[in-house]
């Protein structure tokens, strides 16, 4: 009979935020014009190959990307930002273009990413992800009963708190989570169960942004914060061997 798990021994882990980024290599004979902006820090943790393929060249061309080879797509059809302006992906990596249009249809450019991750010091409780399908209406004059559509699905929140310890590397202004409010782009994030036995364990990995850092001081007691992760796009369960 299977055991119920138990939650202690959770982890949560945050990207270390000194990822490196390989140089772009192009498949085609069109423009090679793609680079990393200069503020493309990948905080991503594990390594990934990162793939963006023209998928429509015409006045202004356009492109989709993946974070595994060309595997799955994250987004498609992205009209590239004027010249010289940048693009985020996810997990902190920005892109830009020299030009707008005057590329060839399927050539693409991949690079390497890699980093890893740092385990949040103190964490004590979380919740998340918390998965919601949006769901619509769609009457018309020539039914009774109501038909719905489904909309897009969001992963919500990750919300935990730790014994905060302001000097952490893990949760200061410098490296920590506080560094990460108010940031422009996203940060890997893993939270890793405890139930590895003699494997390994089950995770999720989440693109997330930092959105709240809420600090308790108590007269008597422990110093405390309240951390607030918004999830972008679909994170990733892993099972466990």
């Amino acid at each position: 009979m299977t055991q119920p798990l138990s939650s202690h021994g959770t982890l949560l882990k945050m990207g270390d935020g000194v990822g490196t980024s390989g140089a772009w290599s192009q498949t085609g004979s069109g423009l090679d014009d793609l680079s990393w902006d200069a503020a493309s820090v990948y905080q991503g943790g594990p390594t990934r190959v990162v793939r963006v393929e023209i998928d429509l060249a015409d006045t202004v061309d356009t492109f989709r990307w993946s974070l595994n080879g060309g595997v799955s797509w994250e987004q498609e059809g992205i009209p590239i930002p004027g010249a010289g302006s940048s693009y985020q992906l996810a997990f902190g990596l920005v892109i830009e273009f020299a030009a707008v249009t005057g590329h060839t249809l399927a050539d693409y450019w991949e690079s390497t990413v890699a980093g890893a991750f740092t385990t949040v010091a103190e964490v004590v409780d979380a919740s998340g992800p918390a998965f919601q399908q949006e769901v619509h209406d769609a009457p018309s004059q020539d039914i009774t009963w109501m038909k719905k559509v489904a909309g897009l699905v969001s992963a919500g929140e990750v919300t935990f708190d730790i014994n905060l310890i302001p000097k952490n590397a893990t949760h200061d202004d410098s490296t920590g989570l506080l560094a990460l409010i108010g940031l422009q782009h996203t940060t890997g994030f893993q939270m890793v169960y405890n139930d590895a036995g003699a494997g390994t364990a089950s995770s999720w990995a989440l693109d997330a942004y930092v959105v709240g850092f809420d600090q308790d001081v108590p007269v008597d007691g422990i110093l405390m914060a309240s951390i607030t992760l918004q999830i972008n796009g679909q994170p990733i369960f892993t099972k466990g061997s």
